[in-house]
């Protein structure tokens, strides 16, 4: 009977213990790992607005956003341009010029958010211009779909913001890339050596020799390198 009691009591004490308030220490390491886990993945993008698609002649689309935007240090989620569309002649093939008009575009920044966070779908950027005023909201747009508004001479798209991984006058890029199973990433990207710049003084006195190819960039080497970046992007698909 003793022991039954005794098993009783142990049982009383032990819910008794689960159920006590963490000690202030525990809650506090609590608190920092869920700010830890609290940072930012990404943005969600960027809605790009066309203003003035179909426009004959050129046309004022100044104008502001307000709304889900992208906060500057310091600075209201507000956004302001002053802009119209323009005209740009397109060259004809087979010779003279057509008249065109090139909407006037504005890329609105979205705010960033933390991973994991639930956001509100209704959040919306209100935007008024010279030409009427429109609201759109940018979680309910799928990325790269176009939408219209003003009866068609808007239109607007959600993209995703882009990082260039390289910097300079060429076209490098072009990455491809590819999460590894311990969630590092792996990249191969496009990069472009120039070289020895081209002596023209030289050149024009007939001493050619700054036209030649190095032997870092001879064809033999360009190629080698080609396929050393073909191996890559193959290795990471």
């Amino acid at each position: 009977m003793k022991k039954a009691l005794s098993a009783v009591l142990v049982l009383i004490g032990w819910l008794v213990y689960l159920n006590l308030p963490e000690p202030l220490a525990v809650q506090r390491v609590n608190a920092q790992e869920s700010e830890a886990k609290t940072t930012v993945c990404a943005g969600q993008g960027q809605i790009v607005l066309h203003l003035g698609t179909g426009d004959e002649l050129p046309t004022d689309w100044s104008g502001s956003a307000t709304g889900w935007l992208r906060k500057s240090s310091g600075q209201t989620s507000v956004q302001n341009w002053d802009l119209k569309s323009e005209s740009s002649p397109l060259k004809l093939a087979g010779g003279g010029l057509q008249e065109r008009i090139l909407a006037a575009e504005v890329v609105l920044e979205l705010p960033e958010v933390p991973c994991g966070a639930q956001i509100d779908q209704g959040m919306s950027i209100d935007v008024r211009t010279v030409q009427g005023n429109f609201t759109l909201r940018p979680l309910q747009s799928e990325l790269g779909v176009l939408l219209t508004a003003l009866d068609g001479r808007v239109k607007y798209e959600r993209v995703p913001v882009a990082e260039n991984l390289t910097s300079g006058s060429t076209e490098e890029d072009y990455p491809d890339c590819s999460v590894l199973g311990d969630s590092s990433v792996l990249c191969a990207y496009v990069e472009y050596d120039l070289g020895v710049p081209v002596d023209t003084e030289a050149t024009l006195a007939g001493d050619f020799n700054s036209l030649r190819a190095s032997p870092e960039n001879s064809p033999d080497m360009l190629a080698v390198e080609a396929e050393f970046m073909l191996n890559c992007l193959l290795s990471v698909n």
